[in-house]
């Protein structure tokens, strides 16, 4: 675990050389700015954003 909400309403999970990472989220439905918001956070941390793949709602 990278970073992660204090509820763990959200977590960022990677492996240790970052060559897979995923975002995490309780619900099914995050808005538009959520995802932003903790798309940035992984980009900060050194994610490769060239695999970013969506899924859910």
């Amino acid at each position: 675990v990278w970073d992660h909400d204090p509820d763990y309403n959200w977590a960022i999970l990677a492996l240790p050389n970052k060559s897979d990472w995923w975002v995490w989220h309780r619900s099914q439905n995050v808005s538009q700015a959520e995802r932003t918001r903790l798309l940035a956070r992984a980009r900060a941390m050194g994610m490769d954003m060239s695999r970013v793949v969506h899924t859910g709602g």
